[in-house]
């Protein structure tokens, strides 16, 4: 639509302005909410119209999670009413020319004028990301009503973080496919996977081609991956990763024909108790620059993070060109990332091995002390119940935490949640015998083991 006359938008315009402009239109419309809607509204929109709604902060979210549903029924009415009004003045200006009916103009608009609000309410809320903020987008995510465009939009509002999940540092040779394949997840302000939103992935100049530039994370764990081939030129490349308004980058090294390429082949992303073996041993593939297999390769393996140990000297790389480390140990911190890197001679490569360290889980428990005991009823026992704990091997176990409960007698524990100490044993603060003589027990347990008893007797 364009202004002829003095009235209406002051040129050839998108739907956004004239909407605005019917906005200003009349007093049904006058805005309550004057920061908001100026951001929902505003066809060009000055600099800080969203700066404003986003420094709200919380107090913004209650009508934004109102608005991305949608403008109240009396406004769309009332928008509803000036389209048509508009659209007379439309057809005096343009006569038989105009180019939609009434009907199509009064809905082209209307949807307009409703995506609007819903877009940029999305758009609002992931700025402003607390957790009602991403709250609210994620129940708008949900529900199928939107429009293709508003869900896109609400999927790329709720993108908080671009975790790289494998893929990245990676070495082969010139106008290669990278051994794994990049891949990201895309999670929200939460920390959940964010579905179906579009990732970019753009190969830097003379850094390759990708299989798939843009793909959408997958609707139950967030995920997208390519195929990333690297350019032909030896040395660094990179590949720029984008959803929303959130970047990664991975990175990979092209090698020449000449060089020996080492790539991961088993072992990656392993979890152990602290102090053990990880299951599977780490291993490593080496090849010529052609591809081939170079059998009797030299491969180290060192421990570059977390503490743990390998054997040192080289692992002669076996027919089939794989080099396999005789064991890693994990070091001692719970929930430690380990990590193992590989070299061979005659390579520029390092592969890292990456494990996680996890709690020995407990293998036994049994009766330390205080089993069997007698003493006066509503008293305690002389000696306090305790149990030791131990793993796999039969070793105290320290730090677990062991749970005592009076299952018969109608006693008292105090302390019922102990810890076992670097011997293995918990014990009890007291055990008080119930009023009546005769039997009382006690039962400890603790996690992914049986319970046992220990019993005592009140004596009158």
């Amino acid at each position: 639509m364009r202004r002829t006359d003095g009235r209406g938008p002051p040129r050839w315009v998108g739907p956004i302005a004239v909407v605005a402009w019917l906005s200003a239109c009349g007093p049904a419309l006058q805005l309550n909410r004057p920061t908001i809607d100026h951001w929902l509204l505003c066809e060009e929109c000055e600099a800080g119209e969203l700066d404003s709604v986003v420094a709200l902060q919380s107090a913004a979210v209650p009508t934004l999670q109102s608005t991305i549903r949608g403008p109240e029924p009396e406004r769309v009415q009332n928008v509803r009413v000036q389209l048509v009004a508009s659209y007379a003045h439309v057809v005096a200006q343009l006569g038989a020319s105009t180019p939609l009916s009434e009907a199509e103009y009064v809905q082209h608009y209307l949807q307009t004028y409703v995506a609007t609000y819903q877009t940029r309410s999305a758009i609002a809320l992931g700025r402003i990301g607390t957790p009602a903020a991403v709250a609210a987008l994620r129940d708008a995510a949900n529900d199928s009503t939107y429009s293709e465009d508003v869900l896109q939009e609400l999927a790329r509002a709720l993108v908080d973080t671009i975790v790289k999940v494998e893929g990245d540092l990676q070495t082969t040779r010139v106008g290669a496919r990278l051994p794994i394949d990049p891949a990201v997840m895309v999670l929200d302000g939460l920390g959940s996977p964010v579905p179906q939103v579009l990732v970019r992935f753009t190969p830097d100049s003379g850094s390759g081609s990708v299989s798939r530039d843009v793909t959408p994370t997958d609707v139950q764990s967030g995920r997208a991956s390519t195929i990333w081939t690297l350019g032909p030129t030896p040395g660094p490349q990179r590949l720029r990763v984008t959803a929303g308004n959130v970047t990664a980058e991975f990175r990979a090294t092209a090698n020449s024909t000449q060089a020996r390429v080492l790539t991961a082949n088993l072992g990656q992303w392993q979890s152990a108790p602290v102090g053990t073996a990880v299951p599977v041993r780490p291993s490593v593939l080496v090849t010529d620059g052609g591809g081939g297999a170079v059998p009797g390769a030299p491969v180290t393996f060192d421990v570059t993070r977390g503490g743990g140990s390998a054997p040192a000297g080289p692992q002669l790389a076996d027919a089939s060109g794989v080099a396999t480390v005789e064991s890693w140990i994990l070091g001692p911190g719970v929930g430690d990332t380990n990590d193992l890197a590989a070299r061979s001679t005659g390579s520029p490569d390092t592969v890292v091995f990456h494990a996680v360290a996890t709690p020995i889980r407990p293998s036994s428990m049994s009766r330390a002390e205080g089993n069997n005991q007698s003493a006066t009823v509503g008293t305690a026992v002389p000696v306090r119940p305790s149990v030791i704990v131990r793993d796999g091997s039969g070793n105290p176990l320290p730090g677990v935490a062991v749970l005592f409960a009076v299952i018969e007698g109608g006693g008292d524990v105090l302390g019922e949640i102990q810890t076992t100490t670097a011997t293995g044993i918990a014990t009890v603060t007291a055990w008080v015998l119930g009023p009546a003589p005769g039997r009382n027990r006690l039962w400890a347990t603790t996690r992914n083991l049986p319970g046992i008893v220990l019993e005592a007797t009140g004596v009158p």
